[in-house]
């Protein structure tokens, strides 16, 4: 799974008869639940791909059958991510808000003089960042990770930016409690009884930092956002830089960042396929 231009890609590759190319979530096979309110619809797939369908499928949860015949390199899913962070390696070369390399010029790159934390390749992607980032920025300013590996840093900057989005959206429903991020994060398995109690004391350090940084108007309750990380930790997608995203050398092929996206993360998948 790759990003482009801020939608994650899931491509049929062939790459060789003993390393195929596979869907991949962060750490273990994704899943969703099973209640039929979070099912996967047709609806959520674009029309316009005629080559695969979503499918209940017998032990294995909801996934994407093919419909013909797919050739190596076609996309098949294309999806904008709800909320995707780039890794504090490449913060200084990838855009923060496409996952383009920046420019070379340091007169040409645009970095927010707020949180000092992200970056953008153009004016463009700036305008298109700031509606979510104007609410989002003095959190991430106040985020803590000092006491954080990078790893779960990544995470708590991921979800410092899910909390204050939907704070927002909470706001934006005047009470109804229509929030998407909310739906997001309740449809997805938190497979907490699989999470080491070594696991479990650093991702409570996140849920503390990140309920820190984002104060009392988009804190939520700590056990339920404890939840969410565990959750988070198999069904979030890895972005990487693929030929024509980041053309930059020193890029191709890295992980640069990874993101949550709703209806992927729906797709229960194997780290092994036929």
């Amino acid at each position: 799974v790759a990003c482009r231009w801020g939608a994650g890609w899931i491509c049929c590759e062939t790459r060789s008869l003993l390393s195929p190319c596979h869907i991949s979530g962060r750490h273990a096979p994704m899943a969703s639940k099973d209640e039929g309110d979070t099912a996967l619809t047709v609806e959520e797939v674009p029309a316009e791909l005629d080559a695969v369908e979503p499918a209940s499928l017998a032990g294995r949860g909801q996934g994407m059958v093919a419909r013909r015949d797919i050739a190596a390199g076609e996309a098949l899913v294309s999806e904008t991510a709800l909320a995707s962070i780039v890794f504090d390696e490449w913060g200084h070369l990838v855009c923060h808000q496409c996952f383009a390399a920046l420019p070379l010029s340091k007169d040409k790159k645009i970095p927010c003089g707020g949180c000092l934390m992200v970056c953008y390749c153009s004016e463009g992607c700036q305008a298109a960042a700031a509606p979510l980032h104007d609410s989002e920025c003095a959190a991430l300013a106040r985020l803590d990770t000092d006491i954080l590996n990078p790893a779960e840093a990544s995470s708590a900057r991921l979800f410092v930016k899910l909390l204050c989005r939907r704070a927002d959206e909470l706001a934006d429903a005047e009470g109804d409690g229509g929030s998407a991020v909310q739906a997001c994060l309740d449809a997805l398995v938190t497979n907490e009884e699989a999470m080491s109690d070594e696991r479990m004391i650093e991702l409570e350090m996140v849920v503390e930092a990140v309920n820190e940084a984002v104060g009392r108007d988009a804190e939520m309750d700590g056990d339920a956002l404890l939840g969410y990380l565990c959750a988070a930790q198999c069904n979030s997608f890895s972005i990487w830089a693929q030929n024509g995203v980041c053309p930059s050398g020193q890029l191709l092929g890295k992980r640069l960042g990874f993101g949550l996206f709703p209806t992927l993360a729906k797709l229960n998948h194997s780290c092994l396929p036929n």
